[in-house]
């Protein structure tokens, strides 16, 4: 055996031939050096941590694997058989246990994730429309969901409808749009508390918080089942095993994806879902229709019975219908005056019957 003397260059090649996943005591026999002056080298040529770490979990996960790992956490789980589009922790050691017959802990998991994302291998803005466009070819029934908060009422005016009991006495009334490729659907669903959760936080209770803190547990499970129960009202009206709701976060969807159904649920950045829209009946031309439902008399409109809640939402849709029709038929004039020999527009606004489908009939039902 030829003695290789500790130089510049030896230490390159060394560092490199572990960087590819070669042993260490490997490399201190074949250089004639210690574990010690390995680590010095490494240390010395400025090795990334990241590296490192992948170089330690070889034994476990080979490199090549690591790196399929990192692209899967890169791209949608939904493509990797799972319920919704965020990776946590759970579904790692899932899919490494499934896909690859490997075990690996929390804390692996955890760091497998952060390495991933200190790679470059983060699920990008851009991807969300090819996902989306590929969801569509896969024949899925795509749904985008908004819930819009539109008043309350006393709960005295709702428990005679027997949906459930409530446990405040006054409700928040939130209206439901559900804008699947052909219909929009609408319902409204009461609740006595904000009816998207949208913290991410852990939330730290006192001790004589207690009863409040079981109390709001309940009303978030109830809301939860009042909000399964209409995705699968939808699920049932598109007739169809392959759906995908899109939505902006809400925390409630980590316990909406853990009962059994083949619903799927892909959330999206906020700015992102402000610009998507259903090409039939909302196309390129106009805003979504969850930006016309909203108005500033939302937040402080009582409602005095459930009639006045079936009101507000006609009210709501004929405006709607009205506004789009005028803006279309603008826009339909300007080509006109331009001389555009082809009308590339279509006018949805005499077809709100065929357009809007109502979820069941205890809050809408004059539409």
């Amino acid at each position: 055996m030829t003695k290789v003397n500790d130089s510049k260059n030896d230490s390159n090649k060394c560092v490199n031939e572990y960087l590819n996943g070669a042993d260490k005591y490997y490399l201190s026999g074949k250089y004639d050096i210690s574990i010690r002056t390995i680590d010095r080298w490494i240390l010395d040529l400025g090795v990334s941590k990241v590296k490192l770490r992948i170089l330690r979990r070889h034994d476990k996960i080979s490199m090549d694997i690591q790196y399929e790992v990192f692209k899967a956490l890169g791209s949608n789980p939904i493509f990797y058989g799972y319920n919704d589009s965020e990776w946590n922790i759970n579904r790692v050691i899932n899919y490494i246990k499934r896909t690859y017959g490997i075990e690996v802990n929390r804390r692996m998991a955890a760091v497998l994730m952060e390495d991933a994302r200190a790679l470059g291998y983060i699920y990008k803005t851009e991807q969300v429309y090819d996902d989306i466009g590929r969801l569509d070819e896969l024949g899925y029934s795509i749904v985008l969901l908004d819930y819009i908060k539109i008043g309350r009422i006393k709960r005295l005016e709702v428990e005679p409808l027997g949906i459930r009991d409530y446990t405040e006495d006054v409700l928040d009334v939130n209206l439901v749009i559900g804008r699947a490729n052909e219909k929009i659907y609408l319902d409204v669903i009461v609740s006595e508390l904000e009816i998207v959760d949208k913290e991410k936080r852990v939330v730290i209770y006192k001790t004589s918080d207690e009863q409040s803190r079981i109390k709001q547990r309940i009303q978030r499970k109830s809301i939860i089942n009042d909000k399964y129960d209409l995705l699968n009202r939808i699920k049932k009206s598109e007739r169809t095993q392959n759906i995908v709701f899109i939505s902006k976060y809400d925390k409630d969807i980590e316990k909406l994806q853990r009962k059994r159904s083949n619903i799927k649920y892909f959330i999206v950045d906020e700015g992102i879902y402000s610009e998507l829209l259903q090409s039939k009946y909302e196309g390129n031309y106009v805003k979504p229709i969850a930006q016309y439902m909203y108005d500033d008399n939302n937040k402080n409109r009582r409602f005095r019975n459930v009639a006045d809640i079936s009101n507000t939402v006609q009210g709501k849709v004929e405006s709607y219908v009205s506004k789009v029709t005028k803006y279309k038929n603008s826009i339909r004039n300007d080509i006109k005056i331009k001389n555009e020999k082809e009308d590339i527009l279509h006018i949805n606004g005499e077809n709100k019957e065929k357009l809007f489908k109502i979820i069941n009939d205890n809050f809408i039902y004059n539409i």
